[in-house]
């Protein structure tokens, strides 16, 4: 709805151009895209007792909602504009989302158990990353102390180190930072693609309008 009425605006009035509308819908939609990663992760980090061994750890928690928070958000931003109808768009993006959190997010399903077929969604997958990011967050050279009492594993002590649970998840600990820039760089070309596509969706209707 508010997009028909930007390119009305634009249409009849020529008032501002759809990228300022385009821009103007993304500033404002930063507040919610904040506040709410931060109001959800931030008393839970706390009450569950997650890593705080750096401080860094919580942060960087929260940094990585509130880009998957706008990942998901700007799906939205690019299906809106394609498809235009809300019946239309809403099942889509419920369906793209259970695709990529349940068969490659990486918490259901182990990568590297998955069939080679579908082996390859993890990879396209923002939640794949989120979770990596999120586990090394937590697990990315914690030591444990059983380990370190005995220098052997044990049923009571499976595991030498947070990197090794890890590697049974098929993630690494290498994801903690780089992981950030992926989904940033996922994020980006979403918007980027939605601005083009608005664009040329105003073109056309500019035209078909002459």
């Amino acid at each position: 709805m508010q997009l028909s009425k930007s390119i009305k605006n634009y249409q009849g009035h020529g008032l501002y151009h759809v990228w300022v509308f385009f821009v103007t819908k993304t500033f404002f939609d930063l507040a919610w895209l904040v506040t709410l990663p931060l109001m959800t992760s931030g008393p839970t980090y706390f009450i569950v007792g997650l890593n705080l061994d750096p401080w860094s750890r919580m942060p960087l928690t929260v940094l990585y909602l509130i880009l998957l928070t706008a990942t998901n958000a700007s799906l939205g931003y690019l299906f809106g504009i394609v498809f235009q109808r809300v019946s239309v768009v809403l099942p889509m993006i419920a369906f793209v989302n259970l695709v990529l959190y349940v068969a490659g997010g990486g918490f259901f399903a182990n990568p590297r158990a998955l069939p080679q077929m579908i082996a390859w969604i993890h990879k396209a997958s923002w939640f794949f990353y989120t979770s990596e990011g999120l586990f090394a967050n937590q697990w990315a050279d914690v030591r444990f102390k059983c380990f370190e009492e005995t220098n052997t594993t044990s049923p009571d002590c499976p595991y030498p180190d947070g990197n090794a649970v890890l590697e049974t998840l098929g993630m690494s600990p290498e994801g903690r930072f780089r992981n950030l820039g992926v989904i940033a760089s996922i994020l980006a070309g979403m918007r980027v693609a939605a601005i083009l596509l608005l664009y040329m969706r105003t073109r056309a209707s500019l035209q078909k309008g002459s």
